[in-house]
This record gives structure tokens, C-alpha cells and sequence, in this order.
């Protein structure tokens, strides 16, 4: 039996886990492997985005490259590492709550050296079908506790 969803007014294929999923650990590598703006914002809702970090909220495509145009100065020799993955399909939706191991280098001019500065963070996301692509994409995607590492 196919699970279809209502959206847009077309019948489109629910959520599958492994779609889900394929997105997260897709995310992450193209973060960590420093892919162009173009190919993360391919993954994320040009509809309906709301993107919270602790110090930002992002509510557009624009707004997420300008984002990402300002972390990828500040932040380098990225690695993003998931450590917890729990998705709950809902049909034409599902939310996603994750912990992710994020380490990355800073350097504050006139420094000797860059910092490396690692946490566990815990994030949310809402992931639904774009009605355009028919892909998995990222609709909300809140940034919560940030758990220092060790050492």
C-alpha cells in the first residue's frame, strides 16, 4: 500500500525514514566538505524556512547565504559528526531531533595559533517534501543546547 500526503493540492509520497535520514547525513557532509551555497540551499525549504541559531534567526534562502557567507570566515576546518539521529514521520512531515559533534578552528588575529573549540549540539528539524523538487528539504532547523566537549 502507497502513503501519499496532501500537499499543495497534488498527492505526493509521504516521508520514508530513509529519506530523512539521507538528508541529515547529507547535510552535514556538504557542511563539513565546505559545498557551495547553492547546494545547501538545494536542501532547505524555499517556502517556509525558519532557521534559529543562538545568536541569529534566518528566515529566507537570502538570509542563509548571507549566514553561511559570515560562519565559513569565523569557523574553519569544520567536521560535523552525528551522534544521535531520532526521526518521527507524520506523513507529509517529520520531525527530526538530533545531537551532532561539531568541532571547528577559530583564530583571533594576532594569535600564534587557532583554537579548536568542539560541542555536542542538539538540534531540531521539521523536514517536509519541497512541492517543486519532490525532495526531502528543510523547513525548520533550530539550533538548541550546546554541550561542551571534554578536554
Amino acid at each position: 500500500m502507497s502513503h501519499t500526503a496532501r500537499q499543495g493540492g497534488l498527492m505526493a509520497a509521504a516521508l520514508s525514514s530513509w529519506e530523512v535520514k539521507e538528508l541529515v547525513y547529507a547535510w552535514f557532509k556538504k557542511l563539513t566538505d565546505k559545498a557551495s551555497a547553492d547546494e545547501l540551499a538545494a536542501m532547505l525549504s524555499g517556502e517556509s524556512l525558519e532557521m534559529k541559531f543562538p545568536d541569529d534567526t534566518l528566515r529566507s534562502l537570502a538570509d542563509f547565504r548571507v549566514w553561511l557567507k559570515k560562519v565559513t570566515v569565523i569557523f574553519f576546518d569544520q567536521v560535523h559528526d552525528v551522534l544521535h539521529l531520532d526521526v518521527r514521520l507524520d506523513g507529509e512531515k517529520a520531525d527530526v531531533n538530533l545531537i551532532v559533534n561539531w568541532q571547528a578552528r577559530t583564530w583571533t588575529p594576532p594569535a600564534a595559533y587557532s583554537e579548536l573549540t568542539g560541542f555536542n549540539v542538539h538540534q531540531h528539524w521539521v523536514v517536509v517534501r519541497d512541492p517543486r523538487s519532490g525532495k526531502p528539504v528543510v523547513s525548520v532547523y533550530h539550533v538548541g543546547a550546546f554541550d561542551k566537549m571534554k578536554g
